[in-house]
């Protein structure tokens, strides 16, 4: 997968899918979030760099009042 996958904007493809990765991680507490960046390099196969612009862009989706 190329990293690429951080600019798509929408409701599908790659981004969406570690998004939604991301949210069923944190919903059943399977893991420590923290763990996200490792997992979604394991799953989808992208750059240590990529996966953690993409988990810092889903943890920007939380406002600090949260």
């Amino acid at each position: 997968m190329k990293n690429s996958a951080i600019n798509e904007v929408g409701d599908c493809g790659p981004r969406y899918e570690m998004f939604a990765l991301l949210d069923a991680l944190q919903e059943t507490g399977y893991t420590n979030m923290f763990n996200g960046p490792r997992i979604l390099r394991d799953k989808f196969g992208i750059s240590k760099k990529a996966s953690y612009e993409i988990f810092s862009q889903w943890t920007a989706n939380f406002s600090k009042e949260s």
